[in-house]
């Protein structure tokens, strides 16, 4: 139970910034397409944590809730830990939405 609540306790450091952070990238790779990015993003977010109790509570039932609760502690460090490999100024969806090119300051801006 210990070790579950440790890393649960790192992971929840990991990723807690999350909705800042992904919103932030949603903006930015999406320009007048970050609407969309967003309620994407609003959508897998919704969908994977209706699922996460039922997984949770299957793993529980057939093993153990400590390993139920590893699971879920390594699950959030995984996740947390891919958001080190987003890039936000190159489109997922290049046909769609182009990359996005920060715009250089001009001189004596």
């Amino acid at each position: 139970a210990v070790t579950s609540i440790i890393i649960i306790a790192l992971a929840m450091l990991s990723i807690s910034p999350h909705e800042v952070t992904s919103f932030s990238i949603e903006a930015r790779m999406g320009h007048e397409y970050s609407g969309t990015y967003s309620g994407w993003l609003n959508f897998w977010g919704n969908l994977f944590g209706s699922f996460s109790p039922l997984l949770i509570t299957a793993i529980a039932a057939s093993v153990s809730w400590s390993a139920a609760i590893m699971t879920l502690g390594i699950m959030i460090i995984i996740l947390g830990a891919l958001w080190f490999v987003v890039n936000p100024d190159k489109s997922f969806a290049p046909k769609v939405i182009p990359s996005y090119i920060p715009m250089k300051a001009k001189a004596g801006e």
